[in-house]
């Protein structure tokens, strides 16, 4: 990928956010950054879901379903 294109941002986070976003990576066999990309897409897709009056974003734990309110 050429660096044209590509923003750089630096992201200061709480150390405990850090450590879990990190294990998550090495239990996934991935980066810290591909882990921040994702959840930015996520969030990203929430954002519009939340504009959306056809749409909900559901979370599905247990048998007990959450709308994810933005």
């Amino acid at each position: 990928m050429s660096r044209e294109g590509i923003k750089k941002y630096t992201l200061v986070v709480p150390q405990k956010l850090f450590e879990e976003v990190q294990e998550l990576a090495q239990e996934e066999h991935t980066t810290v950054v591909d882990i921040i990309k994702q959840s930015l897409k996520l969030r990203l897709l929430a954002a519009r879901l939340a504009k959306s009056s056809e749409a909900d974003l559901l979370i599905r734990e247990g048998g007990v379903e959450r709308i994810l309110v933005i």
